[in-house]
């Protein structure tokens, strides 16, 4: 099919090539015979009085006006068609990429669908290489990737009561048992994700709500305003991740590795970070309220204006964290880590804390 639409459109390059030399064929014909021509006249007559001669100047002064005027009247015409031919061309090979999309979109889909993890992996990439291509599918295929994670990796993991009642369902939530590798299609399609480009154009958020990524590697993986709520992505590894205004609302970061991740105003209430890494994390601004922070490791992290009212750090590590306007009222201290953490005059520290650890804190000046 490729092979016949070059062809065509050789040999309408030909034709009009044709007509092209056609017309410059009649206009060199015109010009000679409307220009050079009564010069010979002219030049040949020797019994004309000076008046015939003047009359037959202006005449051939106005016929070159009138050639001129012709020339630019079909130069003009010409681009005209040169226009339109560009014009029509460029129309003719956006339809073919359309149509090329098309095709290749729905070989992924077939692909993605297919039993054999391989190929759906070549799909998935496949994808991929179409959203790069085509800003304006971007958003159609992360839709279709993000679906797909929602259906094949659901969490809570959803068990079958019988055959005799197969719409009701009930919601087990449990953990996995042993260490599991998150199977490699879902893994792909987290980090085609997380390295997806024109992002300035998708019209909505990344919606990863109640998916079981356990163990999944999220390194430097943009998601930012993601929706991962109710997410399982404990022991994920989350290291310098964007998750600027991420919704992760009662996720499960329990063991996660978020060192360095970017949480600015980040949605983490309910959230279990049980011996969570998030050292050197941006957490400004984020709402941590209800939060398990237990035995999280907190060191040199960004709380400033952080949002702990109510989290559990029993046990966390907040040594060199900048608690500046940080909220931890009704948070239990007790066993927290606070040395060398910064607090200011706006800093509400939570209840039960002792000398020792006060002593260990510094105060920032205003």
């Amino acid at each position: 099919m490729q092979k016949k639409a070059v062809k065509n459109e050789i040999k309408r390059a030909l034709i009009f090539l044709g007509y092209s030399v056609l017309i410059v064929t009649i206009i060199a014909v015109l010009v000679f015979f409307i220009w050079f021509y009564p010069e010979q006249q002219i030049s040949s007559s020797e019994k004309l009085t000076a008046n015939e001669i003047k009359i037959i100047e202006l005449r051939n002064e106005a016929r070159k006006t009138n050639a001129q005027l012709v020339g630019g009247l079909v130069l003009l015409f010409g681009l005209y068609l040169t226009y339109k031919r560009i014009t029509v061309t460029e129309r003719n090979v956006q339809v073919a990429q359309e149509g090329q999309i098309t095709e290749r979109f729905t070989r992924a889909i077939e692909q993605l669908g297919n039993r054999k993890r391989v190929i759906r992996l070549g799909g998935i990439y496949a994808l991929e290489r179409i959203a790069k291509d085509s800003a304006d599918d971007h958003w159609t295929i992360m839709e279709v990737l993000t679906t797909y994670v929602r259906e094949n990796a659901p969490w809570p993991e959803e068990k079958q009561e019988s055959e005799q009642n197969q719409k009701s369902k009930e919601k087990i939530i449990k953990k996995p048992s042993e260490p599991t590798k998150t199977p490699a299609d879902i893994q792909a399609i987290l980090t085609v994700i997380g390295r997806r480009q024109w992002i300035d154009k998708e019209k909505n958020f990344i919606n990863l709500d109640n998916t079981n990524l356990h163990k999944a590697n999220l390194y430097k993986a943009n998601l930012s305003k993601a929706d991962l709520t109710d997410a399982n992505l404990s022991n994920a590894n989350l290291v310098d991740a964007n998750l600027v205004e991420a919704n992760l609302t009662d996720a499960d970061l329990s063991g996660a590795n978020l060192t360095e991740a970017n949480l600015f105003r980040a949605d983490l209430s309910g959230a279990d970070l049980s011996r969570a890494n998030l050292s050197r994390a941006n957490l400004t601004a984020a709402n941590l309220a209800g939060a398990n922070l237990s035995r999280a490791d907190l060191s040199r992290a960004n709380l400033t204006g952080a949002n702990l009212a109510g989290a559990d750090v029993n046990g966390a590590d907040f040594s060199g964290a900048d608690l500046s306007k940080a909220n931890l009222s009704g948070a239990d201290l007790t066993e927290a880590i606070l040395d060398g953490a910064r607090y200011d005059k706006s800093t509400l520290l939570g209840h039960a804390l002792n000398q020792e650890q006060m002593d260990g804190m510094v105060m920032r000046e205003s």
